[in-house]
């Protein structure tokens, strides 16, 4: 079969334009194809929170000299302010206590009020601690320090003494110079002093009752 020269030169032609778009059309196509991309993530140190720290609330009272903090394992945390209180309950005529005349004593401060819920349970175990260690040289003084308008009344903690069967004496803390004085925030919170008048172990809030029975124990075994 012999073509001629016309048609070879139409079908060069047709060569030359069906060969660009053929590569161009699989360019396209190979274009198109989706690409999966696996995104590269960066790990982001973050720092933990650290835990909320317990707080002691140091009363306001002078330094101790460092000769003092040989008493463990309860720490010295300075002399014990004075109860300035006036009014009393519980106590021979009323008569005010103060912690100068109860050197060779432990004692026990309870701050609290007779509206706080979770002064409750505390309220149990003092009670119950005055009368363990009342004759063995525990001597717990309750200050209260009202929380409501109502736990101003005298009459109405006296009434309250009466229902919660509290028979250690209470001194009554209206104007706070006692809550004050030991820098106090929280109902109810136990001060324990030991028997040369020193703040030696605290425990703010409800809780922690086996830990301040054992701290009476110790102070009470110390010698004078």
């Amino acid at each position: 079969m012999i073509l001629s020269q016309g048609w070879v030169r139409r079908f060069a032609a047709a060569l030359l334009i069906f060969i660009p778009v053929a590569l161009g059309l699989a360019f396209f196509r190979q274009r198109s194809q989706p690409v999966e991309i696996t995104p590269t993530i960066q790990p982001i140190m973050v720092a933990p929170s650290p835990p909320a720290a317990l707080t002691f609330i140091a009363p306001t009272v002078a330094p101790t000299p460092a000769s003092t903090r040989e008493l463990a394992p309860y720490p010295v945390y300075g002399p014990a302010a004075e109860i300035r209180d006036t009014v009393w309950l519980n106590t021979k005529d009323n008569t005010p206590l103060r912690l100068a005349n109860l050197r060779g004593q432990v004692v026990l401060l309870e701050f609290w009020a007779f509206d706080c819920l979770p002064c409750v349970p505390t309220l149990s175990n003092v009670r119950a601690w005055n009368s363990t260690y009342g004759d063995q040289g525990l001597t717990v003084i309750g200050i209260h320090y009202p929380k409501i308008a109502e736990e101003h009344s005298y009459d109405q903690l006296a009434a309250a003494l009466v229902r919660l069967k509290i028979v250690y004496p209470v001194a009554q803390d209206n104007d706070g110079g006692t809550w004050s004085a030991y820098g106090q925030q929280v109902w109810p919170t136990l001060s324990l002093i030991d028997k040369r008048g020193y703040l030696r172990y605290q425990q703010v809030g409800a809780g922690g009752y086996d830990a301040m029975e054992a701290a009476i124990q110790a102070l009470l075994a110390e010698k004078d």
